[in-house]
């Protein structure tokens, strides 16, 4: 199942569930009670493998993190962003930051499955990369997320349920990929893609003029 994003003014044919991903993925980076604090760029005081702090206009902000952002950040001193959320309850703020964008997003995704909160959110992106999550989604295999703390065969099973609905993959997922790589051959099929995409439009307009 293909459909039409943009890119500037181009327009180019993907597969349905990569269009459905980057929805997804929107929704979840615009809800507005998490991007209060959308990042935080400044002076690093301190780090260790769950946790940072940066200074910006003399407020230093701690934010919990996965492993995998302490490794990404710069020598303590340095200057570095931080894109974060924001954890609201009724005894506590908290803030959690990430490397990157991806990850970022990927925690609010991540969080969003009953029975994950932030502590286990952490934990799966201490072990997954955000591309590790959407493969190990796709392919049903919820045995890669207990290798998180806190992440049992029960609840890496929700989380494969919930985000493969959210996620909405499908089997030509990776024959569009294989389609896509930088070679003649790879421009070659998706040209023909696009083809037999228009061409069926235009018998079904037929069909039904």
């Amino acid at each position: 199942t293909y459909g039409l994003s943009v890119y500037g003014n181009m327009p180019l044919i993907e597969p349905l569930a990569s269009i459905q991903i980057k929805d997804a993925l929107w929704s979840a980076w615009k809800r507005p009670e998490e991007i209060m604090i959308y990042c935080l760029t400044g002076k690093l005081l301190e780090k260790a493998p769950d946790y940072a702090v940066v200074s910006c206009c003399g407020v230093g902000y701690l934010a919990a993190i996965p492993s995998t952002t302490a490794g990404a950040l710069p020598a303590v001193g340095d200057t570095c962003t931080l894109y974060t959320c924001m954890n609201v309850t009724e005894n506590d703020v908290s803030l959690f930051g990430f490397a990157d964008k991806e990850s970022q997003t990927m925690f609010r995704l991540l969080t969003g499955v009953s029975g994950v909160g932030p502590k286990v959110g952490l934990a799966i992106l201490s072990v997954l990369s955000p591309d590790r999550v959407v493969l190990a989604i796709s392919a049903g295999d919820h045995k890669a997320f207990t290798a998180a703390s806190g992440v049992g065969p029960k609840l890496g099973q929700r989380i494969v349920i919930f985000d493969s609905d959210v996620f909405t993959f499908d089997c030509q997922h990776t024959a569009f990929l294989e389609a896509t790589q930088q070679t003649a051959d790879g421009f070659n099929r998706q040209a023909q893609i696009v083809t037999d995409i228009t061409t069926s439009h235009r018998q079904a307009e037929f069909t039904r003029g």
